[in-house]
């Protein structure tokens, strides 16, 4: 049986994946040139670190 914080985090990757791409775009039209394609690395970093779970969670 799965845990409820195991669904809960489950569920937090599954809906939180297809926003990334988004999310990594508008920052990158914000970066300065020579940030180029550096947006979504430092986004799925910071996602990992802040949430405490691997970055492939979000690949």
């Amino acid at each position: 049986m799965m845990r409820s914080a195991d669904y809960i985090a489950d569920k937090f990757a599954e809906t939180v994946r297809p926003l990334v791409d988004e999310v990594a775009d508008k920052l990158q039209s914000e970066m300065p040139e020579d940030m180029e394609g550096t947006a979504k690395a430092r986004l799925l970093f910071e996602l990992s670190r802040r949430f405490g779970v691997s970055i492939s969670t979000f690949k």
